[in-house]
C-alpha cells in the first residue's frame, strides 16, 4: 500500500506526515507543495503510484484533483474546497491548479469545527456522508491522534477494494 502526503500552503516543513506515519505504523512519502514553486504536474507525477493520497488544506484540494484523474483514494484534513476564497483570506495570489470535478471518490474527510481559516460547514454540506468531525484541533489539525482508528479502517477498506 503506497501512501503519500501533500501538505497545504506554507506546510512544507510540517511534521504531520511523520506523525501520521507513526500513528498507522506505515511509511508515508511527503510530497512537498511549496507555494509558487512546485507545479501541479510535479505533484501529480510524484503521486502516480499512490494508492492513498493524504492531503491537508490546499494539499487536499490538489489531492482531490489527482484522485479524480487517477482513481486514487483520498484522505482530506480540513480540505480547501474553494481555492479563490481561501487564498483571498490569506491575502496572497491564488495558485493556478486545474478545477475539481467533484466526482464520487473513495474518500474520508476529517474536519475540525474550530478551523479559523475554513468554514467546515461548507465542506460538510457538500460531502456530508464522507465527513468525520471533531470539536477542536484547529486548521493545522493539532488533534491528529483522534483520526487513528478512522484512518486505519479506511486503509483496510482501500486494501480490500484494491485486491
Amino acid at each position: 500500500m503506497n501512501i503519500v502526503y501533500i501538505n497545504g500552503y506554507n506546510g512544507d516543513k510540517s511534521k504531520k506526515p511523520e506523525l501520521i506515519s507513526m500513528l498507522i505504523n506505515r511509511d508515508i512519502k511527503h510530497i512537498k507543495y511549496i507555494y509558487n514553486k512546485t507545479t501541479f504536474e510535479e505533484i501529480e507525477y510524484q503521486c502516480k503510484d499512490a494508492d492513498i493520497i493524504i492531503g491537508s488544506s490546499t494539499g487536499a484540494y490538489i489531492g482531490r484533483i489527482i484522485a479524480e484523474k487517477h482513481n486514487n483514494s483520498l484522505v482530506s484534513l480540513n480540505p480547501v474546497i474553494n481555492l479563490e476564497e481561501t487564498f483571498r483570506k490569506l491575502k496572497v495570489k491564488t495558485p493556478i491548479f486545474p478545477k475539481m470535478q467533484d466526482l464520487l471518490l473513495e474518500e474520508i474527510i476529517f474536519l475540525n469545527k474550530d478551523d479559523s481559516l475554513l468554514d467546515y460547514t461548507k465542506t460538510y454540506d457538500k460531502y456530508t456522508t464522507q465527513c468525520v468531525m471533531f470539536k477542536n484541533g484547529g486548521h493545522r489539525f493539532e488533534n491528529i491522534n483522534e483520526i487513528k482508528e478512522y484512518l486505519l479502517n479506511f486503509i483496510n477498506q482501500v486494501s480490500l477494494w484494491r485486491d
